[in-house]
């Protein structure tokens, strides 16, 4: 498969992600969940796809996890929660539904984890180029 809408909104979260300095090095932003989790990191999860009578919702999990003690995960959490949140509100066609504070095990010590839902607008029908091919070459049947 050549891509998709889904795959492109992918790529368009994370790169509002890295033109905000304030939230972490590229290095530390992944395109996708990271085999193995270095934080400070975020990065983009499995999306969950619903129908509006306008358009397709994709709402992205983006996970943000922090290490430190107690005070300075909520301390990091505080800031680039903020920061993630104004980076993605700041960009046409997506925005930050809610920050929500989940338990994620990612091996090792216990880590702070926040899930950030970001909603991406997709366009109404075919999410994939071959998809939108084939249901104008397939003529309908009466």
């Amino acid at each position: 498969m050549a891509g998709s809408a889904v795959a492109d909104a992918r790529t368009e979260i994370v790169d509002a992600i890295l033109a905000s300095a304030d939230v972490l090095p590229a290095w530390r932003v992944h395109k996708y969940p990271p085999a193995n989790v270095a934080a400070p990191c975020v990065w983009v999860d499995v999306p969950a796809l619903s129908r509006t009578e306008l358009y397709v919702e994709a709402s992205f999990p983006v996970v943000l996890v922090v290490d430190g003690t107690d005070q300075a995960q909520v301390r990091q959490l505080d800031d680039v929660v903020a920061a993630l949140w104004d980076a993605v509100n700041m960009t046409d066609g997506m925005e930050a539904a809610d920050a929500t504070p989940v338990m994620r095990d990612v091996g090792g010590p216990t880590l702070r984890t926040v899930q950030l839902t970001v909603t991406y607008a997709l366009n109404f029908g075919a999410l994939c180029p071959e998809a939108a091919a084939l249901s104008y070459a397939v003529p309908a049947t009466p």
